[in-house]
């Protein structure tokens, strides 16, 4: 049975929502935007700006330890080749996440969207890590949509 807990944070005073599935563990990974399914179930996901074909955005995303102990070990991946971490490795060039989080405290990771084709584009984030001596692993969805040209209001 999973366990859905909802957290909100405030980043430079900009409200975020938080929303883990953590049946795993505790980490909770930022979500910016809510995405409906044709099923009409609603994800809390990672959503990149449009993204033209060839071309590339990307982003900061925070990662919360609610926790009262150190979250060791810190490992992250991301499932599909439309959105890796900025220079292609964990946290990402400009990223702050190290292999510890500490009780209470956040970091960041730096991550890409960079669609080689037109559509929508679904991918994962996941952090593996260890928590009080077992090994844990939390995750966000990520979506991003793409097109030949994409238009920018200014």
């Amino acid at each position: 049975m999973k366990h859905l807990i909802l957290t909100f944070f405030y980043l430079v005073s900009t409200p975020v929502f938080a929303q883990s599935t953590r049946p795993e563990g505790s980490l909770v990974i930022e979500a910016n935007a809510k995405h409906s399914e044709t099923s009409g179930e609603i994800n809390l996901v990672y959503k990149f700006h449009p993204t033209a074909v060839g071309q590339e955005t990307q982003a900061p995303l925070v990662i919360y330890n609610p926790t009262d102990v150190p979250l060791t070990s810190m490992v992250g991946t991301i499932l599909n080749a439309h959105f890796r971490f900025v220079g292609n490795a964990y946290p990402g060039l400009g990223g702050t996440c190290a292999k510890t989080l500490e009780p209470r405290s956040t970091c960041t990771v730096m991550m890409r969207f960079s669609p080689q084709s037109e559509g929508l584009k679904r991918g994962l984030v996941r952090v593996n890590y260890w928590e009080s001596g077992q090994p844990k692993t939390s995750y966000r969805p990520l979506i991003g949509e793409s097109s030949s040209v994409v238009l920018q209001s200014r």
